[in-house]
């Protein structure tokens, strides 16, 4: 109902403030297809505040992510999962697997005495990249072999340890102890791929080469002049569309 008293009025911009907070999880599913539908049909700029990060997901055309009162970044939500410009965005939007690393080249690095190699494309665009790296691996993206024997030829690897199994339905969360230093990590699998025991050594693997994002940690800064610049030229656009919209009024 309020959201039809504020679009009666064909408002440029909505903002809507956390409006699906408290309702479960079936029935803030079914608005989000609502509220997605009415977007679609009013074609007003909706500005969707939320601290639900699949609602942010699964809503946003282009999503501003804030920390500490400032933007971490900004760009599609594919943009903000598959390409994190800093390791709070990386960590902040689905879950990751982050192995932070010392001074290392950019097309393979070692952790633990295990060589990886990287994908050069996946490599976080800044001039540079040297030392205080950082690589970030999604669950999804990780494999799992019951032996050294199973890791395909090429694969990067890694001795993981399993400390409990999450059951979701559709699939299965590994919690891992990564390494000897027993990192916290985390790896998807099918239901149906066989039963894994608390303490199981496992080795989780990734083919060929780590097609993720390879990020510095120190670099906030640089993302923020990023955005800073990315915002400018928006909100130039946003004052450009106005000033036509004005013209245009004013000649009828």
């Amino acid at each position: 109902v309020a959201l039809a008293r504020a679009i009666v009025f064909q408002p440029r911009a909505l903002l809507l403030d956390e409006p699906l907070g408290a309702l479960d999880r079936n029935l803030r599913a079914a608005l989000q297809t609502e509220i997605r539908r009415i977007h679609r049909e009013v074609g007003s700029t909706f500005v969707f505040v939320t601290h639900d990060q699949e609602e942010a997901m699964s809503l946003s055309d282009r999503i501003a992510l804030f920390n500490k009162g400032r933007i971490e970044q900004v760009g599609t939500p594919q943009q903000l999962y598959a390409e994190p410009e800093t390791l709070f965005a990386a960590r902040f939007l689905g879950d990751s697997n982050v192995f932070e690393l010392g001074r290392s080249a950019l097309d393979g690095v070692t952790w633990e005495g295990e060589s990886w190699a990287v994908d050069p494309a996946t490599v976080s665009p800044h001039p540079g990249v040297k030392e205080n790296s950082a690589i970030v691996v999604r669950p999804e993206d990780v494999q799992v072999a019951r032996s050294r024997a199973d890791v395909p030829v090429g694969a990067n690897a890694l001795r993981a340890t399993v400390r409990d199994v999450e059951y979701l339905g559709s699939y299965r969360t590994l919690l891992l102890a990564l390494g000897e230093a027993g990192l916290p990590g985390r790896v998807r699998v099918n239901p149906l791929d066989g039963d894994y025991t608390i303490g199981d050594a496992q080795l989780t693997v990734r083919e060929k080469k780590f097609n993720t994002q390879y990020l510095t940690v120190s670099e906030e800064m640089e993302s923020m002049r990023r955005n800073t610049e990315r915002i400018a030229e928006d909100q130039k656009k946003i004052d450009e569309a106005r000033s036509h919209s004005a013209e245009t009024f004013l000649f009828d």
